[in-house]
């Protein structure tokens, strides 16, 4: 595939489907922009017109677990290692270093991508998370892992899921604990959602 000449719209990889919003001059110095949880590539527009007008190209990429098509039901197959692997057939698509841009999840993954593949990153930024070394020092010296509580909710089965079916309120109510604005949790989880669709159901709508 010849990126100077054409748009990329989506990538597989081991048998999934990854969509791609690929904006700016064609010819422009590439960014990968991976979102955070529970955003989707489209929380980068913003900051892609900004990148845009400034000349460089931006490609922000639904993740696993986010594009429709590479939705894997194992927790397995959503190990650091899966993601990096993801993440890896895109800078290969892309042939030349990038500058990485991580937020929140996608920061860790983005910490794992410039470490095992310094070559093709040509500038790291990471954004609310740190490296996992400073990360797993703050959780034992200060009250981050009572913060970071919702990594471990999100990873048992059946309940987050029930938990946003049946008391969406308590759902929106912890992610803006976490973090997300009201206005941001509004645009993940519009209105709509409280009319009769399931959490994954909704997902599909943004």
């Amino acid at each position: 595939m010849n990126l100077t000449i054409q748009r990329l719209e989506y990538y597989q990889h081991d048998g999934l489907t990854f969509e791609v919003i690929d904006s700016g001059p064609l010819v422009g110095q590439p960014f990968v922009l991976l979102h955070g949880f529970p955003e989707t590539n489209k929380s980068w527009q913003q900051t892609s017109k900004i990148l845009n007008a400034q000349g460089f190209r931006t490609f922000a990429v639904n993740q696993r677990g986010y594009s429709l098509k590479a939705q894997p039901k194992a927790r397995s197959a959503y190990r650091s290692a899966a993601l990096v692997a993801d993440i890896n057939i895109l800078l290969e698509i892309i042939q030349q270093p990038v500058y990485l841009v991580g937020h929140d999840w996608g920061a860790v993954i983005a910490w794992d991508i410039a470490q095992k593949y310094p070559e093709k990153i040509k500038h790291l930024i990471t954004i609310s998370v740190p490296h996992q070394a400073a990360f797993i020092h703050s959780m034992l010296s200060s009250n981050q892992l009572l913060k970071s509580y919702y990594i471990g909710l999100f990873q048992l089965p059946i309940i987050p899921e029930l938990l946003f079916e049946k008391f969406p309120k308590i759902g929106e109510a912890l992610l803006k604990n976490s973090g997300m604005t009201a206005r941001a949790t509004i645009t993940r989880f519009p209105p709509r959602y409280s009319a009769g669709q399931t959490f994954k159901e909704c997902l599909k709508l943004v």
